[in-house]
């Protein structure tokens, strides 16, 4: 009975010993749950106490009107819009260059705060609100640093982003997109972000399925306002023999420049139209969606 009982124990204690020993075994498809569960407790501390970090970064290039020459900026924005009784802050992030030929950039975390107002109802501001965070940098710094590749990271994630100069501008390659997601992919393969220098100014929007009669105008310039276009000088559309309507905007930040690929032209989304239909109660209105395109300023699709 003495030994019955020690090889009970033995038998007993045994899964449990492999069972630990697996979680430190390198090689192996085991998953560390304990290591998960610290994680997962550590980020809903960091909630609890308004401090978020971010599943999704949406990655663009910018030319905000104060950069001239080969200077560029990299928008890091937090797809996860905020409205009423909560403010946001900007995304905190710290940049280094390592090694010569790259350049890390380490994002941590935001912060989301309740607004104290009396009347939830009627107090709260309406305005979506959206995290963001620019990265000032010059196509020439980094070429004369010879700069190959920029490595974005987020907690225990990594996302790489290969560096290409062009003649009159830069491209960011990815190599993976987990956290880290280029907004607009062109190129040839659809496979880079890409800047032109020289594409900022003025693009113009297409609606090339408009039909006469089309209230399209207003909901253009809305479009427009989203995307963070102005007002050029000549506002008024250009509407063709087949209804199609064209408008032209000021592209201060360059961003919308920078989506038009090689074919001249990129899809930039939809507008909804009102137009009228005979129904069961008589005749009335329903909104249609229409594409918006953008090409450079005075091209036609």
């Amino acid at each position: 009975m003495k030994y019955l009982s020690l090889i009970l124990i033995i038998l007993l204690a045994a899964p449990v010993f492999a069972q630990e020993q697996n979680i430190f075994a390198p090689g192996t498809s085991f998953k560390n749950e304990t290591a998960d569960t610290i994680r997962r407790l550590q980020r809903e501390s960091l909630e609890d106490q308004g401090f978020i970090k971010p599943e999704v970064i949406e990655l663009s290039f910018v030319r905000p009107s104060y950069m001239e020459g080969t200077q560029f900026g990299i928008l890091m924005a937090v797809p996860d819009v905020v409205s009423g009784c909560w403010d946001v802050s900007a995304l905190e992030y710290e940049t280094s260059f390592i090694e010569q030929y790259y350049m890390d950039v380490k994002v941590k975390d935001y912060k989301r705060t309740p607004i104290e107002v009396e009347n939830v109802q009627f107090e709260c501001p309406t305005q979506n609100k959206m995290t963001t965070a620019l990265i000032p940098l010059d196509a020439q710094d980094l070429k004369n640093r010879q700069v190959r590749q920029i490595r974005f990271t987020s907690g225990f994630v990594a996302d790489y982003y290969d560096i290409r100069h062009l003649e009159n501008g830069i491209s960011l390659v990815p190599q993976s997109m987990v956290i880290f997601r280029a907004k607009t992919l062109t190129g040839p393969k659809k496979d880079q972000m890409r800047l032109d220098f020289g594409k900022g100014g003025l693009v113009t929007l297409h609606v090339p399925m408009a039909k006469r009669g089309d209230d399209v105008a207003q909901a253009l310039r809305n479009f427009a306002y989203k995307h963070l276009l102005t007002a050029s000088p000549d506002m008024s559309p250009s509407v063709r023999r087949d209804g199609s309507v064209s408008m032209t905007f000021e592209d201060q930040t360059g961003r919308v420049a920078a989506r038009i690929g090689e074919d001249g032209y990129d899809l930039m989304g939809e507008i909804l139209v009102p137009r009228p239909f005979d129904g069961p109660q008589g005749r009335g209105l329903t909104n249609v969606p229409l594409h918006v395109y953008v090409t450079e300023a005075g091209k036609q699709l």
